[in-house]
């Protein structure tokens, strides 16, 4: 007998006493399926493999409910820790309860060491240490979604216990799945905030709301970032508000990868090509209303680096502020339409043809 159907045999048992005896015999044709198709595959052990080929079989949304939860109770069983189609667990690690992780955490004192107490019981210390906010539901539930988020990070790592560097790689991690296209930004954002909140919370017993700046280097290199740390003091001296800051220093690191620039000695060769080809990158990262706002600023850091000595040509001159069109019809077509117009009128009858008065398409 293979270990997958000593495992199925398992579910099966525990199900039984579970189950209504109509809803067993549903679920154990299911799982006996799952059994019969790793013989087929030739795979003798539970593994992603099979859950995957198992799960792909569904030609239906009811079906594939069938088959993901029979998947799911092989997983929870055998442990495989396998992941679904969608990228997630089956089965995510569960965090204790609030009353678990009092009796756990009530002897130990702060700032709480690394590697002595489970991640779980933080993460219900920060959510008591939260209530004074009043948050809205929403948010509350957001905050404790990346907390999961954070456990199951660990849980997969294979060790939930609390360490400030593990805290640090989830961050990290997703920050390369939000310049990888995989993460949203305001997912990254909770999930930074939310693991800021823990190791603040492990570090004082408490928590207060506050702003987390993070220290953002706009090149690996170390001159420039000298350099974008001495322009942020500048901007501290004239009297600006922290999200006025936030956005020079944003417009001063795209600015700065837009340039192309590789240390602070190149931006003392400078010329116009670079500046023409940091707008062009600037137009495609930007939208109409972003460009807007950013291009009056990168105007003013160029002024900056030439008032500094850093540039030797004053550039901001070539920075004009994007024009807006505020007609509702264009006065024009652009080429991609165009051919779009074209392809649509080689099918349209000889009326349409005729009322458009095109010419032949090329």
């Amino acid at each position: 007998m293979s270990k997958v159907q000593t495992i199925v045999n398992v579910v099966l048992e525990q199900q039984k006493q579970l189950l209504a005896t109509s809803t067993y015999e549903v679920r154990k044709n299911y799982l006996k399926h799952l059994a019969s198709h790793a013989d087929a595959k030739g795979i003798t052990e539970p593994c992603q493999e099979l859950y995957d080929s198992y799960v792909a079989r569904a030609t239906t949304p009811d079906l594939r409910f069938q088959l993901f939860h029979a998947v799911r109770l092989v997983d929870k069983e055998a442990g495989t820790k396998a992941f679904t189609p969608e990228g997630k667990l089956y089965n995510e690690p569960e965090i204790l309860s609030a009353v678990e992780a009092e009796k756990l955490s009530g002897t130990i004192g702060y700032p709480i060491p690394d590697n002595i107490i489970d991640t779980g019981c933080l993460i219900r210390r920060a959510e008591q240490e939260m209530q004074y906010l009043q948050l809205s539901t929403s948010t509350a539930w957001q905050y404790m979604q990346a907390w999961r988020e954070l456990y199951t990070f660990l849980y997969i790592q294979g060790d939930t216990m609390f360490a400030r560097s593990r805290c640090n790689a989830f961050i990290e991690d997703a920050n390369k799945k939000c310049r990888d296209g995989i993460l949203h930004e305001w997912k990254r954002k909770i999930r930074r905030r939310a693991a800021l909140v823990l190791i603040e919370v492990a570090d004082t017993g408490h928590f207060e709301w506050k702003l987390f700046i993070s220290r953002k280097v706009c090149c690996k290199e170390e001159t420039l970032e000298d350099l974008r740390q001495q322009y942020s003091a500048f901007l501290r001296t004239q009297n600006l508000e922290n999200k006025t800051i936030s956005l020079y220093d944003y417009s001063f690191r795209i600015m700065m990868e837009g340039l192309g620039v590789k240390n602070v000695s190149d931006l003392g060769s400078l010329d116009p090509q670079q500046v023409q080809s940091m707008l062009v990158f600037l137009s495609e990262k930007l939208g109409i209303n972003s460009r807007g706002t950013v291009f009056p600023i990168v105007r003013q850091i160029l002024s900056y680096l030439y008032s500094a000595g850093l540039a030797e040509t004053n550039y901001s001159g070539m920075i004009l502020s994007p024009a807006y069109q505020r007609v509702h019809l264009r006065p024009y077509m652009t080429a991609s339409d165009e051919e779009k117009l074209f392809r649509v009128m080689e099918d349209s009858p000889l009326r349409n043809k005729a009322v458009t008065d095109l010419p032949d398409c090329p």
